[in-house]
């Protein structure tokens, strides 16, 4: 009990907030830029600083020049040298790193941003909230450098094999409708043999609305399982251009993606539970007993009597906490449907300010607002208001619930936004993969109902 009268120890920054509020006080170590960003109109850049202690904190702006400008971006905190050098030995076996002057990158920076920004592209999450603060402020102090952007004075956009097809026309739609059709330039293909266009790589582009209809309607007549894994990339490029050239406002698309911009600022946890996820902030969670959830979490799909009688247990030991009373309503979802509503009705009374639990009463609303209205989106704001992070599984949480609603709306914008705009959450990857492949599925059967019924 001693200990917990000393509270004037100094709160220590994240790395995140140390950055934001501290990186430009530093000193710059070094920069660094790949030797052909000027001929391949992209530029990998590294800018360094030192600490006092002799480590170095850096960050990775990956710069389009020709259209996009930051499209990604990364940061290592305060790591010791020889981990950052190891980390330039591993870049340099694929691109022709040198050193650079500050100067120069920085206009490389700011000059790829504002192109990108009067053609209505915004900058990596990852710069806007952190990595921008690396950089010197951009002021008369900085020498100004002219810095070529596009390419034969228009826009070029490089579509890759990273780069999905929903992802690809998304980008292809905002610069028609920033300079219009004929005035920018689409490359595909691999490096080295690059196939140039200056639309789109759609083969279906040429089908009218009804062709596409027909085509879509055959090809999924019998389920998606017997489609080979060539007819299924092929069957996810026709739905893409149904969604995106004949049945969505893509206006409205790009609205609701930038209403729902809260969700990708939102902060994801490393762990998979915090303290303001178990309901209870501001005490510290020891890893012991963030194990005796995951026994929890384990136990309740195999064996969910065990995991009834170790949440008892867990109980006992925690009292009667807001994750506790979930876990209990989850087990209760399955086990026992009959007493879920009433225990639900009785722990959001208890506890109206749990997130999860407001997930759990807005889900039920929209179970019962189907057979007689169409329900309200939900809103990330009421439901984590005063959060500053989520854990993995309440974002997914979160995200399947908005699904379910979309779906009772049967609205194919908010469908078509939602699939774009969960690319932008930071979920780890399995939580991602995972997310993803339902939402695909999930927007072919939504369009398959669509064009049967109309």
């Amino acid at each position: 009990m001693a200990k917990n009268k000393k509270q004037s120890s100094p709160q220590l920054l994240s790395p995140e907030n140390y950055i934001r509020q501290k990186a430009r006080k530093l000193p710059i170590y070094e920069c660094q830029i790949n030797a052909n960003w000027e001929k391949m109109g992209t530029a990998q850049i590294i800018i360094s600083r030192i600490h006092a202690n002799g480590n170095i904190t850096m960050a990775m702006y990956m710069t389009d020049l020709l259209c996009l400008g930051v499209k990604d971006s990364l940061y290592m905190f305060n790591v010791p040298k020889e981990e950052y050098e190891n980390m330039l030995d591993t870049l340099s076996e694929t691109l022709d790193m040198i050193k650079t002057d500050y100067v120069l990158v920085h206009n490389i920076i700011f000059a790829a941003n504002e192109y990108a920004a009067e053609l209505g592209f915004k900058p990596h999450k990852d710069f806007i909230s952190i990595t921008q603060y690396m950089l010197e402020e951009d002021t008369d102090d900085i020498e100004l450098i002219e810095i070529e952007c596009g390419r034969k004075e228009k826009p070029l956009f490089i579509k890759t094999e990273n780069t999905s097809e929903a992802e690809a026309n998304r980008v292809i739609k905002q610069l028609e409708k920033s300079v219009g059709k004929g005035n920018f330039d689409v490359i595909f293909g691999e490096d080295g043999e690059m196939d140039f266009d200056e639309e789109s790589d759609d083969e279906f582009a040429e089908m009218d609305y009804d062709e596409k209809r027909e085509l879509f309607l055959e090809m999924t007549e019998n389920g998606l399982d017997d489609l080979t894994a060539e007819k299924q990339e092929s069957l996810l490029t026709l739905t893409d251009s149904i969604y995106l050239e004949e049945i969505c406002d893509n206006d409205l698309v790009d609205e609701l993606i930038e209403r729902w911009e809260t969700e990708a600022d939102m902060d994801i946890a490393d762990d998979a539970y915090t303290a303001e996820s178990l309901g209870i902030p501001n005490r510290i969670i020891t890893e012991k007993e963030m194990d005796e959830f995951d026994e929890i979490d384990a136990l309740m799909g195999e064996k969910p009597k065990k995991a009834l009688k170790c949440l008892k247990e867990l109980r006992n030991k925690w009292g009667n906490i807001p994750m506790v009373c979930y876990k209990e309503l989850k087990l209760l979802e399955t086990e026992k449907p009959e007493e879920f509503e009433s225990k639900l009705m009785e722990y959001a009374a208890l506890y109206p300010d749990f997130s999860l639990l407001k997930l759990e009463l807005y889900k039920l609303s929209v179970m019962k607002s189907k057979e007689y209205q169409e329900p309200n989106l939900v809103d990330f704001d009421d439901i984590f208001e005063d959060r500053s992070s989520v854990t993995n599984y309440e974002m997914f949480e979160f995200q399947m619930i908005k699904l379910l609603a979309i779906i009772f709306r049967n609205n194919l914008n908010e469908m078509d936004a939602m699939y774009s705009a969960v690319d932008d959450l930071d979920l780890s990857r399995d939580y991602a993969v995972y997310l993803k492949t339902i939402l695909m599925m999930t927007r072919i059967n939504l369009l398959k109902n669509y064009l049967v019924n109309s």
